[in-house]
Parts: structure tokens; C-alpha cells; sequence
């Protein structure tokens, strides 16, 4: 999980923290109603991602930091061979499908890089004993550099429900969950005039947030709270 990621999820679970508190207010609006309860069904799915990775963090981000680096510097080295022999057979379409751009891969999320440099495999692979200033065993190695990395992917899962979620990934919840909240926030809107100490404080906890910042959507609400 990356920091924006865990920015938002600190901003979920204050922006639930807020909606309890004043569960009075907007309980008998259908919509909002509905909205918060897919929130809750999604939301203890990446609050219970964040605990395990707080959990396992230090060594678990250094293995798959250095999976992702060992496995982006060798599919860049293969790429260079195939772009060289693409263009000495004059197919350019080849060439641009094996052209790997250093910057690009850096910016995937893990299930995207995965995903992106398995399809290069594939389209590098019936060209193994074509492409030169390789090792031997190069295309091999990717293959499992690749298995590797699938591994270090994080999945999310409930034992209760496992079929329903095993084939989210920890970002996908987070940006549905996210989509939720803004789609909630046209609905909270109304409540500015008529509830501005609500709206307030859960227009201060969506906010993405830094919890070694100075100060925290969670406490801007709690003080106002506790002002009221």
C-alpha cells in the first residue's frame, strides 16, 4: 500500500467515525443510507489490509520494493535486445509492443506492472534464440522474476465471504470505496445549512490526510466536536 493509498483509507475510517456519530441527522435518507451501508460492507476489507501490512510493513515493503526493482532492470535489459532485433527485421509493430520505457513501469500499481510485463513475456518468448547480448537462461529468469513478484501482490479477503473478494486487489477497493464516498458527497451537501456542524467536520475528515502531519482531519472533527 502506498502512501496515498493509506492517506485515503485513514480518511475512510474517519469519514465512518463521523457518519456514526451523527447517524440521527441522515438516517432517513434512503440514498445515504445505502451508500454508507456498501461502504461498511467494503470498508473493514482495507482496514483489515492496513493492520496486517502495519504489521508486517518494514521487511514486507524492502522484499517487494527490491522484487519490483530486480524485475523492471531485467525486462528493460530484454527489451533493448528485442527492440534491436524488431528493427533489423523491419517490423515495427513487434518493436513497439516489446519497448519498455523505464519511467512508465515505475508509475504502475503492482497488479499493472504484473500484468503489462507478462504480456511483454509472452511476445518475447518465441523470440529467444533470436535476440542477442542475452544470457542463456534471460527470457527464463523473467518468467520467474514474474512469479515471484505475482506473489508480493496484495490481495484482500474476508474468511467469512473469501469467494466474494479473493479477486480484489487492495487498490481496486480502495478506488471503488473512494468512488462512493464522492458519490455520498452529493448528498451531504443539502445538510451545509441546516447541519453545518455535521457537514463540517465530514467535509474535514475527507480530506486526505498525513497522519505524521501536524494535524489530522480526525482531530480538526474531534475538536470541533467537542467545542459544539
Amino acid at each position: 500500500m502506498n502512501k496515498r493509498e493509506t492517506n485515503k483509507m485513514n480518511s475512510f475510517g474517519i469519514s465512518e467515525e463521523v457518519l456514526l456519530r451523527n447517524k440521527p441527522i441522515w438516517e432517513t435518507d434512503e440514498v445515504i443510507k445505502n451508500l454508507f451501508g456498501e461502504i461498511q460492507l467494503k470498508l473493514p476489507l482495507v482496514l483489515e489490509y492496513g493492520v496486517k501490512q502495519k504489521k508486517n510493513g518494514t521487511v514486507a515493503t524492502v522484499v517487494k520494493q527490491t522484487g519490483k526493482t530486480s524485475l523492471i532492470a531485467h525486462a528493460l535489459k530484454i527489451s533493448v535486445s528485442a527492440v534491436s532485433f524488431s528493427a533489423s527485421q523491419k517490423d515495427l509493430v513487434l518493436e513497439k509492443e516489446v519497448k519498455l520505457i523505464k519511467s512508465d513501469l515505475e508509475r504502475l500499481t503492482q497488479i499493472g506492472l504484473y500484468n503489462t510485463l507478462s504480456l511483454f513475456y509472452k511476445k518475447v518468448l518465441p523470440l529467444k534464440n533470436s535476440l542477442k547480448h542475452l544470457e542463456a537462461n534471460d527470457i527464463d529468469k523473467l518468467k520467474k522474476l514474474l512469479d515471484d513478484f505475482k506473489t508480493s501482490i496484495p490481495q484482500t479477503g474476508a474468511d467469512k465471504d473469501q469467494s466474494q473478494t479473493a479477486t480484489y486487489n487492495i487498490g481496486d477497493l480502495i478506488y471503488e470505496i473512494n468512488n462512493m464516498f464522492i458519490e455520498l458527497d452529493k448528498h451531504i451537501a443539502p445538510y451545509q445549512y441546516s447541519q453545518p456542524d455535521f457537514f463540517r467536520d465530514y467535509q474535514n475528515s475527507r480530506k486526505v490526510i498525513d497522519l505524521k502531519g501536524k494535524s489530522t482531519a480526525k482531530s480538526k472533527a474531534k475538536v470541533k466536536s467537542e467545542a459544539a
